[in-house]
Parts: C-alpha cells; structure tokens; sequence
C-alpha cells in the first residue's frame, strides 16, 4: 500500500471465521528500494526534448511526455509510481509530475522564473530543485510534493544546481559556482551547515548519493578537458575516477541496489544513455541513434510482501523474509489467548510492526529507542487504541494516504466498515456498507492508487469481491481457494498492487497470485496446523559500507588505521556483525560456513589468500579476529591493551573504536589499526565487507577498494 504523498506505509488486514476462531492478517508494505526498475531519460529524438522511459536493458523505449515545449531532467518518486521532471510548455521552466506511464501530468511550480532541477527527498514528502526566482542566479529551493510550501534553502550571488537528496533525508548535495568553478557540495536539509566537497581548478558537477548515503558520483573534467565519472565518499574523501574514456563521461546515478551506474557518454552522433557496473567496468550502451539521450534516472521498485505466520498457541508471530520455505527469520511474542492479530505501519518507518485486537481494543505493538545514562537503549512499548465493540473483526490500513496505518473494523451485525484515520484517538472517519452474512473482510490497494481500500470473502463459495474506492461497491470479482483455506492479501511481486494468496493449514502450504485471477504463481511450505497467515516487509535489510582509506598500500610492520562505515536503515545498533577482509579473492562460491567464525572446514581452500578477517560483534562489543592457518577465532573488546594476532597481521586494540552517529542514527564507524606481517607481503589485495543485523539479512561480502602490503 502506499500513500498519495509517496510516503513508505503497508496496510494490514485480519479477518477470522467466527465459528472456528480461525483469521487471517493481509499486509501490503512499502520499504526501502532494493531492486531496480526501468530507466526514465530525455531525449530530442523528435526534434525537441521529452520524457522517455526503457528497461534497464534499453529495451522498450516508450514515450511519456508530448508537447509543443521542451520536458527533460527526469526523477523518480521513491516508490517508483511518479516521475517529476522539467518543462517549458508554459512559456518558462517548471516544475511537473506524471504518473510514471505518463498519465496525470500536474503542474507543482508557477511564476515567471525557470526552475528545473527536481528531486525527492527519501520518504516522498518533498522536492529540491533549482530556481533563479530571486534573481541573482540560481538558488536551491524545496517544495511539499504538492507544490506548496516553497522554501529557499542557499542564498548568495552565484549558481547553485542540481540538488541530490542523501537516502537518511538529512542531506542534500548540489554543486556551485560560489568559488569561481563548479564545486560539489552539501547542506543540511534546512540548508544550514553548507559544506565544500570538492576542491580544485576544474568543474565537479552533478552530484548523485549512492543508496547507502556513502558515496556520491559526480562528473569532473580535472583530468582532461572531457569530463569523467568519479566517485567520493560522502565526507569528499577518496575521490576516485570511475570512467576512463576518450568520450563525455556525465550526469552519473546510481541503480536502487547500488550495483550499477547509468550516466551519458558521447558519441559522434550526440549523446547515448549508458549503464555500467559500480566499479566501472560492463559498459553498455542503452541508446543508440544520433538525437541527444541523456539525464538517466532509474526507477525504485519496492520489495515484495512476503510471509509470516501468527501461532494462537503460543501468541507468536513468526516473519519469513522471503516467500520461500524454512523457517521463521524473527519470532515476536506478543498477545494473548483470545486475540487476534494485527499488523501496520503505525509510524510511517516502513516496517511493519505486529498487534492484536481485544474486544474493542487495538494493542499495537512499536519498537523505541530511549537514552539512559547517555546511551540508546531498545525497547518495545505499545500504544492503546480504543475502537469497535467485542464481535467487531479488525482491519488495519492507511485509508487517507498519509503514510501511516490506522484500524478499522468490520462489524458483521451491519455488514459495515468503521475506519479511522487517526491513532491514538481515533473517531470514524470512513463508513462503508458492504457484504452479507458470513463474509470475512479483506483490505489493500488493489489498484495501486495509493489508497487503502476494502473487499470481502465469501467462504461458502470462495469468492472475492474487492472495491477500489469508498464510493463504489464492488469493482473486482474472482474466485480463488478451496474450503478452509485462510486468505491473506500482499503485494507479491512488488507492482504497487495488492493481490491474493491462501494459506492451507492442513497442508502448512501457502499460495500466491499476482493477478485477480484463479492461477497461482507461488507455492512453497511454512508453519505448522492451525498457523494463521501474515504478510508484509518484516525488516529493512542493512546498507553496505565503505572503507576509508579504499586503496593504497601498507609496509610491513607500519601501524595502517582502516576506518569501515556503514549504516542500516532500522538504526546502527541493530547491526549484529561487520565484517572487514583483505584477501587476494572474494568468497563467492556461496559457502555460508566460510562466513561463520570458527565453523567448519574451508571446502574451497580461499581462506589460504586471507592477510586479514575482522568482525566487530555489536551486540557483545567484541572484535573477532580470524587465524587463516589454524581456521579458529580469538576475540577482545574496542579499547582494551591487546594484540590480536595471526601469522599475516596483528590487530591493536587499544587503537581500534567503535563510533556511531548518535543515539538513534543509522551510521557506525570501526575503526581498525592493523600491522601487517611479512608473509602478508603479496600485491593484488582487495577489501570486502560484510554487514548483518539482528534478523539474520546482510549484503554480502562487497568489495569496497584494494591494498598492497610492501616489504
């Protein structure tokens, strides 16, 4: 489900048969983008610039906008349903947004300036873009989505362009002129704190954050009169070039996992969109005719509802992170016997927190962070929620799109939905008659307006019947399912659109449809008899990280300080383990026990090329250091007089800290201080991380830079 203000919400729904006391939760969640969707651009293949979209394979270039003036400087929504973008039609430049077919085109900015420029901050709410309204170049503004509220964050005489939104919603990145050339910079979100990055006799232009908020890419002439990519880190350390080519090299972004990069390069016939690998390398051309494409922007596709179950006997949600068997990734207790469960966004954090419904009352269930004696410390509170009466069936959505999920209920006397918008003290807002007796209600943006909307299932004959407003009745019929089968409701292949599933008890066997139809595209087992389904995006996976200095070398015996950052979405102290290698080659065999201390056998015998394995244990404030040799781990504490040490290196203690962004931020800093020993002497080392959390999702090794270690 999400918002009309492209706020990250999910929507969560339980219905039960009154006679067996059996219910089902339906879910439909928005989380952190994590997969990559099509490619928006512009181009003047038909004489004049417009707005086009293509997979990211550059297949299927479809036009959006068609009008006597000129449309370009595309950006996606963070939900990926809305494109904002540039356009003169009006005489001047403005700023517009279309539905991302191309459908609804608005109108956000009205005065005689030119503005272009837009860009989403993180949760959807609002747009920076470029204006020279105030008449002395240039400036940064921002706006709510809807246009009001237009706020001017830089003041001077000079150019500042091209705002870059940080993924945490803190920062924005711009470049200027301020200096006599184009310089990156960035800027708190309220425009204070107006930082330099870049610092040099060229122009550094088009700054673009990497999902993670480590790095930033930008195009830079400073090697050559083309201009390159190159990439920095977030604080403008370790700026490194990317690209390496006798073209134009522009206008770079990253794709929504962080694996690729689309950017411009020229061509003897004008300008190609390109897309290649984080690294530089795997170029490939998406474009190819002689008109100018250019100003890629790629489109976040949100992660797939996936699976949970609820157990009545021991009042446990039990979350599966994907829609696959095994089993549970978190188990919650929460509840008691006689309850029923509920799920929702009831924050507007992107993550769906679990509740129970108790004759009239909604316990709603919300992870906190307090400060104690100057640290953070989790904790669970629940909020109280008055509504309904005893024998009402609860229904949990985001029924006004404002990016939070409030109950409802469905009272089977009247055949009635009574909704509110508000918590914790709420009153109807929505009343919508519907259903006959026996139907169990059901809820969930089945068109994928934004909206949360109802529906209800029949039992007696397995039918579904669905409205997409609150003014019409019933625009969706199918049947799906057999007798006893538990319905659950999610967005299953991440469309923006909920659709259907069962849960076969009998059989402990879900089933999934990604259309309003009686096929099934996903089947697998899970749980056990008399589970009740649940669905929804349990957690937000950690972000990857960087390592500061990202190349250069080390002699043996020298005290080298290696400082690792990363971050996860949910709040750095649910990070569980970060992991540092230097090694001649990464472990991409799949084999899980290379990953875990003190397990097993080496089957591939890469831990041979291993110089050093670190991993800082968050949640025990311990470092672990790895023995290639003897494949066995030692450990100590951040701070403490000791050396850890194997035949390739020694890890300081004493040197090596932990810092993190703040009570509730979402950053941590390790740093290492490593010697390297004389068989570590070999060339051709490269860094990997590794970061987990608490839930048991983590990125992977990923290669973050390269080290030498000389005699």
């Amino acid at each position: 489900m999400r918002s009309r203000q492209i706020q990250i919400t999910r929507v969560t729904v339980a219905l039960f048969a009154v006679a067996t006391c059996l219910f089902f939760l339906a879910s439909r969640t928005e989380a952190a983008p994590a997969f990559n969707g099509k490619i928006a651009f512009t181009s003047d293949r038909t004489g004049h610039q417009e707005i086009y979209v293509m997979n990211d394979n550059g297949t299927n270039q479809v036009q959006l906008t068609n009008t006597a003036g000129l449309s370009n400087v595309p950006a996606w929504s963070p939900d990926g349903q809305r494109i904002a973008f540039g356009t003169n039609r009006d005489g001047n430049g403005e700023i517009y947004v279309m539905n991302a077919d191309g459908s609804n085109q608005i109108r956000l900015t009205v005065n005689t300036a030119s503005e272009n420029a837009p860009a989403w901050s993180p949760d959807g709410t609002r747009i920076a873009f470029h204006s020279n309204r105030a008449g002395t170049g240039f400036e940064i503004f921002v706006m709510n989505a809807d246009g009001s509220a237009q706020t001017r964050l830089t003041t001077n005489t000079a150019s500042d362009l091209y705002p870059a939104w940080s993924p945490d919603g803190t920062k924005i990145a711009f470049y200027s002129n301020r200096d006599g050339n184009d310089e990156i910079y960035v800027m708190n979100a309220d425009g204070s704190g107006q930082t330099r990055l870049t610092n040099n006799a060229f122009s550094d232009a088009q700054p673009a954050f990497s999902p993670d908020g480590a790095k930033i890419l930008f195009q830079s002439n400073r090697d050559g009169s083309t201009p390159q990519i190159y990439v920095m880190n977030s604080n403008g350390s370790s700026q490194t070039r990317v690209t390496n080519h006798n073209s134009t090299d522009s206008e770079p972004v990253f794709s929504p996992d962080g694996n690729k990069i689309a950017f411009n390069r020229s061509s003897a016939a004008g300008f190609e969109v390109a897309s290649m690998n984080a690294d530089g390398s795997g170029v490939v051309l998406l474009t190819n005719n002689t008109a100018l494409d250019t100003s890629p922007a790629w489109q976040p596709i949100l992660p797939p509802d996936t699976i949970g179950l609820y157990r009545p006997s021991t009042s446990q949600f039990l979350e599966r992170n994907t829609n696959t068997a095994g089993a549970p990734n978190a188990t919650i207790a929460f509840g008691q016997a006689g309850d029923l469960p509920i799920a929702g966004d009831w924050n507007g954090d992107g993550i769906n927190d679990v509740g129970v419904f108790r004759n009239g009352q909604f316990l709603l269930r919300q992870p906190l962070s307090i400060i104690v004696a100057g640290f953070a410390v989790n904790i669970v509170g629940t909020i109280t929620v008055n509504f309904g009466q005893a024998g009402d069936l609860p229904v949990v959505g985001d029924w006004n799109g404002d990016g939070k999920d409030t109950p409802g209920v469905y009272r089977p006397s009247t055949n009635t939905f009574l909704l509110t918008n508000n918590n914790p003290s709420p009153t109807v807002d929505i009343t919508f008659p519907l259903g006959a007796t026996g139907d169990l209600p059901v809820a969930g943006d089945w068109n994928g307006d934004g909206i949360t909307t109802v529906g209800l299932y029949r039992p007696s004959n397995n039918l579904f019947f669905l409205a997409n407003s609150f003014a019409t009745f019933v625009d969706i019929t199918f049947g799906l399912g057999a007798p006893g089968d538990l319905p659950v409701a999610g967005d299953w292949d991440g469309d923006g659109k909920d659709t259907l599933g069962l849960y076969r008890s009998a059989t402990s066997t879900v089933f999934l449809d990604n259309s309003f139809t009686t096929n099934v595209d996903v089947s697998f087992t899970f749980g056990q008899f008399l589970d009740q389904p649940v669905a929804g995006v349990w957690n937000k996976p950690p972000n990857s990280g960087v390592n500061d200095p990202s190349a250069g070398s080390s002699q043996v015996g020298q005290v080298q300080q290696f400082t690792t950052t990363c971050s996860d979405i949910d709040g750095w102290h649910n990070i569980a383990t970060i992991d540092f290698r230097v090694s001649k080659k990464n472990d991409n065999d799949g084999d899980e026990r290379d990953q875990e201390r003190g397990k097993g056998k080496d089957r591939d015998n890469d831990e041979r090329t291993v110089a050093l394995w670190v991993q800082f244990d968050e949640n025990n404030n311990l470092v672990h250091f790895y023995d290639p040799d003897t494949q066995t781990w030692s450990s100590g504490t951040p701070g403490s007089n000791t050396i850890l040490s194997s035949r390739f290196a020694e890890l300081h203690l004493a040197q090596t800290s932990v810092h993190g962004s703040g009570p509730n931020g979402r950053s941590v800093k390790v740093t290492w201080s490593v010697v390297f020993k004389h068989p570590a002497a070999r060339k051709n080392y490269k860094q990997y991380l590794l970061i987990t959390d608490d839930s048991g999702s983590n990125t992977g090794f990923d290669r973050v830079g390269s080290w030498s270690v000389t005699k």
